[in-house]
C-alpha cells in the first residue's frame, strides 16, 4: 500500500506525477488512512492540472458509442425531462412562481427556461441517451445505466423547497421523478458513496462540450482521497445544434429560443454546480473561491465552433477560473 508521503509525492510536483500513473496504478495514489489525509485546494488543482494534460488515462466519454448506454450528466438527472409537461410537478412549480420566477439552488429561472430545457432534455432521451446527475457522490454510473434518479439527490431537494418556500406544500421530488420515469425494470435509485451521504467534497466542476466525461473506475477512489472528484456536466454541442436546427420559427424568435436554452443550460448545469460547491452541504465551501472549472473543448472546432464561443462567453463561464483539455491535450 502506498503510503502517505508517497501517495504526496505521486500527486505533487516531485518526479512522480498523476500523469504517469496508469488508471490501474491510480487507485494505489491514496494514502492508507483517509483519516490521517488531509487535502488542500493546492493539490486538488495540482491532480486537475495533470489530468489536464493527460485526460485519457483518467476519463472516459459516455456518450461514445463504445458503451452500452449513452449517458449524459444533467442535474437532477431526469428530473428536467418533467419541465413543461403536464404532471403535478410542473403545476406545483408554476404555482410558485413569483415575479414570474422561481428560485431553484439560489438561482432565478423562468418558466420559459425550464421548459426550454425539458424539451432539449426530452430530445436527448428520445435519442437513447440516459439521463445521470452532475452530482460527485455517485457510485459507478455505468453499473445503473437506466436509472435516471439517485439518492440524496441536490437537484430534486432545491425544486422541493423552491415549492415549499413559495406555496407551503411539502413534496418529496426525488421520489416523484423516480416514480414518473422509465428505470429499465430497476427498483433501485443510483446510489452515492457511503462515506459522502451527509456532504459533497468537492471543488471541481468537469464541462464535457463534446459528450459525457467522468472520472474511470479505476481512477475514481484516489480521486476521492484527495476531495478531486468533479460535479460532471454534459453540454454536448453537436447534439444541442441538431436540436436547434429542428426549431422551426422565424429567425428572430430562433434567436431567442437559442439564447434562452444556452443561459439556462448553464445556469442549471455549472451554476447548480458553482453554488452547491459554495454551500454549507459542501466540506470544501470554504475554497469555494479557489475552484476550477474544468471544460473539455475536443472535438469543438468544427460546425459548432461558434457555438462553443457563445457558451465560453455566458457570464459565469467568462468569469471563473478555468482550466481546458484541448486536442493537444494541454492546459489553456
Amino acid at each position: 500500500m502506498t503510503t502517505e508521503s508517497e501517495a504526496a509525492m505521486s500527486l505533487g510536483n516531485n518526479s512522480s506525477t498523476v500523469e504517469d500513473a496508469t488508471v490501474e496504478e491510480a487507485t494505489l495514489i491514496q494514502p492508507e488512512s483517509s483519516t490521517e489525509f488531509i487535502s488542500t485546494p493546492e493539490k486538488v488543482v495540482s491532480v486537475w492540472e495533470k489530468v489536464v494534460q493527460n485526460p485519457d488515462e483518467w476519463l472516459v466519454n459516455l456518450l461514445e458509442n463504445e458503451v452500452d448506454q449513452k449517458i449524459a450528466f444533467v442535474a437532477g438527472g431526469g428530473l428536467p425531462l418533467l419541465f413543461g409537461e403536464e404532471n403535478a410537478l410542473w403545476n406545483d412549480i408554476q404555482l410558485s412562481l413569483q415575479n414570474e420566477t422561481i428560485t431553484i439552488a439560489g438561482i432565478d429561472f423562468t418558466t420559459a427556461e425550464l421548459a426550454s430545457l425539458g424539451k432539449f432534455y426530452r430530445f436527448m432521451n428520445g435519442a437513447g441517451i440516459s439521463l445521470h446527475c452532475i452530482d460527485e457522490r455517485c457510485i459507478d454510473d455505468t453499473n445503473h445505466a437506466g436509472i435516471q434518479v439517485h439518492e440524496h439527490c441536490g437537484a430534486c431537494a432545491a425544486v422541493a423547497a423552491a415549492i415549499e418556500a413559495r406555496i407551503g406544500k411539502k413534496i418529496d421530488v426525488e421520489t416523484f421523478v423516480y416514480e414518473h420515469l422509465p428505470n429499465d425494470g430497476q427498483n433501485e435509485k443510483q446510489p452515492i458513496h457511503p462515506e459522502m451521504q451527509e456532504a459533497h467534497a468537492s471543488m471541481v466542476v468537469l464541462v464535457d462540450l463534446s459528450g459525457a466525461d467522468v472520472v474511470k473506475s479505476g481512477a475514481r477512489n484516489a480521486l476521492r482521497k484527495y476531495d478531486a472528484l468533479p460535479f460532471n456536466v454534459s453540454l454536448p454541442l453537436d447534439m444541442i445544434q441538431n436540436y436547434i436546427d429542428l426549431l422551426v420559427m422565424p429567425k428572430e424568435e430562433q434567436e431567442v429560443e437559442i439564447e434562452q436554452l444556452i443561459t439556462a443550460l448553464v445556469k442549471w448545469n455549472v451554476q447548480i454546480a458553482c453554488n452547491i460547491i459554495g454551500d454549507h452541504h459542501n466540506e470544501l465551501r470554504e475554497h469555494a473561491d479557489e475552484m476550477r472549472i474544468v471544460v473539455d473543448v475536443r472535438e469543438t472546432d468544427g460546425p459548432v465552433k461558434d457555438l462553443k464561443k457563445r457558451f465560453l462567453e455566458t457570464p459565469l463561464m467568462m468569469n471563473s477560473q478555468k482550466l481546458f483539455i484541448t486536442d493537444d491535450h494541454s492546459a489553456a
